[in-house]
């Protein structure tokens, strides 16, 4: 069996941890994180590099063979002004690991959002703003194109929007709906606002819709 590389202390600045005392040996994770100089890998519990340090970020903690981490890298991108000078920017591009430490999702979607409750369900937005929703094992359940927006799954549901941004702004007409995980609209796609509730803890959202608010309750 070929031998691993294990972690020496000159190689990382310090263990990414969820609590201020630790010991990696009572770590119930199977993936820790760790810093080398604003790179981040990932060593397995006996302290074996799993992961080479590469990521400028990362979301989520793997506990069992079912989690998985977001991992995110810096891509630096530009625009040409109007005077022929170049703008230089930066951004994050996220991908999603496994507990192996592989990567199922690339590093290239502008953002990941896991379903709180199902953790094989995830909504994406890819680098051109298109939003779908799939399974890790790739089903597709709601896809690109079909909203111009997509939130992340929480008690089931996710909020959709058909109505572009423009400089950050909601067009006046847009209109808001809830979709389940099956993709299914629970409310169709007419309403003037419906509140986030991702990630809230929330078992209900207000709605609205010509000037009326009321309470929708999952």
């Amino acid at each position: 069996m070929e031998q691993g590389v294990f972690l020496k202390t000159s190689q990382y600045t310090r263990y990414l941890v969820p609590a201020d005392s630790y010991e990696i040996s009572n770590d119930k994770r199977l993936l820790v994180p760790f810093t080398n100089g604003d790179k981040i890998g990932f060593v397995n519990r006996m302290g074996e590099i799993v992961v080479e340090p590469k990521y400028a970020i990362y979301y989520g903690e793997c506990y069992d063979e079912t989690d998985f981490i977001r991992v995110g890298v810096i891509e630096p991108y530009g625009t040409v002004r109007s005077d022929a000078s170049f703008t230089a920017y930066y951004r994050y591009l996220y991908g999603l690991m496994d507990y192996a430490g592989k990567l199922v999702l690339p590093a290239e979607y502008h953002d990941i959002k896991p379903a709180y409750g199902n953790k094989r369900l995830f909504t994406l937005a890819d680098q051109s703003g298109k939003h779908a929703v799939v399974t890790i094992d790739g089903k597709e359940i709601v896809p690109y194109g079909k909203y111009d927006y997509i939130g992340g799954f929480d008690n089931g549901y996710a909020r959709v929007k058909i109505g572009k941004v423009t400089n950050g702004r909601v067009d006046s007409g847009a209109k808001w709906g809830l979709i389940n995980e099956k993709g299914e609209e629970v409310l169709p796609v007419e309403y003037d606002d419906i509140w986030n509730f991702y990630g809230k803890g929330r078992t209900d959202t207000n709605i609205v819709k010509d000037g009326k608010t009321s309470v929708y309750s999952f």
